[in-house]
C-alpha cells in the first residue's frame, strides 16, 4: 500500500492528501510522467467525468488537452464567484 502525501490539488486548489491521477490511462499507455496531483473528491470526479465525455481514450493528445479543459473547469468557475463575492 502506497502512502498518501500532502499537497494542493492542481484542480481545486485545496491542501489535502493527494494521489497522482495518469492523465494518460495506464491500461492504455503504461505508466507515464503526465500525472495530476488530485485530492480524492477531484480524482474521483475526473474518473467519472472522463467515462461520460471521453468515448475513445485511445488518442493521448485529444485526452491530454480534454484534462487541460477539465482542470480549468474550476479555476474560471471560482474566479468568478470570487469577484461576484468581493465587488
Amino acid at each position: 500500500m502506497r502512502e498518501a502525501k500532502k499537497g494542493k490539488c492542481d484542480k481545486c486548489s485545496q491542501f489535502f492528501f493527494v494521489d497522482a491521477h495518469h492523465i494518460l490511462p495506464k491500461s492504455k499507455f503504461g505508466k507515464t510522467k503526465e500525472t495530476a496531483d488530485l485530492c480524492p473528491n477531484c480524482h474521483r470526479q475526473v474518473h467519472e467525468d472522463m467515462k461520460k465525455e471521453i468515448s475513445d481514450n485511445s488518442n493521448a493528445e485529444e485526452m491530454m488537452e480534454w484534462f487541460r479543459k477539465w482542470l480549468m473547469t474550476i479555476c474560471i468557475t471560482a474566479f468568478v464567484l470570487l469577484s461576484i463575492l468581493f465587488l
